[in-house]
């Protein structure tokens, strides 16, 4: 896991979303992994638009296999937890 982003704030109970997007092309695949709060206004509970706590990048190796896999097909960020 190699952290790109953490807030001064950050605290695990803080945490109430995950989203997670996938990089790289086959075969070497990395996943970013978003840390988000709870946000309020027009975008809140949009991928990614809440305050974002952490972020990092992992091999995928902590993820469930369910979810790389929507992620590698899609390209997309999508929901964890």
């Amino acid at each position: 896991m190699k952290v790109i982003y953490q807030s001064t704030n950050y605290a695990p109970e803080l945490v109430t979303g995950k989203y997670v997007r996938c990089n790289g092309r086959k075969p070497n695949y990395s996943f970013r992994v978003f840390e988000t709060a709870t946000g309020t206004g027009r975008w809140s509970g949009q991928p990614g638009m809440g305050s974002t706590l952490r972020e990092y990048d992992t091999d995928g190796e902590d993820l469930p296999t369910s979810l790389k896999e929507r992620c590698i097909a899609s390209k997309q960020m999508h929901a964890w937890k």
